[in-house]
Formats: C-alpha cells, sequence, structure tokens
C-alpha cells in the first residue's frame, strides 16, 4: 500500500510501480465513498467509517496496489508493504496550491504533513512502513527506492 498526505506523490508513485511491476493499482476513493457517513463543514472533508472501510478492503482479491491517504486503515496481518510518502511542507504547499485547493484546505495538509499525521497513524496501527520522502525527486525516482526495497528484502528472504 501508499500512503502519506495528499500532494505527496502518491497517485503517480502508485501508476508508475504497478506498471513496473505488473500489479493492478487500487485507489481508494471509490472505497472512501462507499464508507462515507457524513461531511465535515468545519474541515470541508467527509467522515468516514473506518471499520466500514476496512471491512470493504477485506473485499479486495489477488495482489494489487492500494493508493490513497488512509490505506494504512488496512491491518498489517493483511499488507506485504507499508510505503509512506512524505514532503517538505514547502513544496507540499506548491503541490497542493497548483492543484488549485483553497487556502485553508493547503495549510490544514501541511499542518497534517509536518506533524507526519500518516506516519504516525500506520505506526499506531502496526505497520513498519518504509518512509520516502518526495521533496524534490520524481515519482520514477521514487519508484526506483520502492523497487530496490523490494528486491532487498526478497534476497533476505531468499
Amino acid at each position: 500500500m501508499i500512503t502519506g498526505t495528499p500532494g505527496t506523490g502518491k497517485s503517480e508513485v502508485a501508476k508508475l510501480l504497478g506498471r513496473r511491476l505488473r500489479i493492478r493499482v487500487v485507489d481508494l476513493k471509490p472505497f472512501l465513498e462507499r464508507a462515507k457517513v457524513g461531511y465535515d463543514e468545519k474541515r470541508k472533508s467527509d467522515v468516514i467509517d473506518e471499520e466500514k472501510l476496512v471491512r470493504l478492503f477485506k473485499g479486495l482479491e489477488g495482489d494489487f496496489i492500494l493508493e490513497g491517504h488512509l490505506t494504512h486503515y488496512l491491518p498489517p496481518d493483511e499488507v506485504d508493504l507499508c510505503v509512506v510518502l512524505t514532503c517538505s511542507g514547502k513544496e507540499l504547499r506548491e503541490r497542493l496550491r497548483k492543484r488549485g485547493w483553497s487556502e485553508e484546505k493547503v495549510e490544514e495538509n501541511v499542518m497534517a504533513e509536518l506533524v507526519k499525521v500518516c506516519l504516525g497513524e500506520a505506526m499506531d496501527r502496526g505497520h513498519k512502513p518504509l518512509v520516502i520522502d518526495t521533496t524534490g525527486k520524481g515519482a520514477e525516482e521514487v519508484v526506483e527506492e520502492i523497487v530496490a526495497f523490494i528486491s532487498e528484502r526478497m534476497k533476505k528472504k531468499v
């Protein structure tokens, strides 16, 4: 799975990694829509039923890369590798502004990144993530880091 604050590069990295490994990529967004239980007006974001989201994940079969900012909710015993992408606050701010996000939403996500919310939540749930800082890197470079990590892990298993 690939998780991280919005804007850290999850979608692009997942797409390239999926091609490289010849494995399907599953976007979290449709699952979030099905697990939505409300809307938080103050934060301008959906409220998700975490337990329902995990149940929906369990319906997936076969090998895949799950991509999205809440993928770390999946239990660690059902995951081969948890990748958390991070980014500097300055670069993340620029990326989110280019998307046309409101300043309020940009700052909320920059703060979440600065305190490493996704990383902390992944670790709190028992994941031992591979953490990659995407600051100043292209998606191809990040994919190379992930592939190198997987290759090293495979050598150790043999």
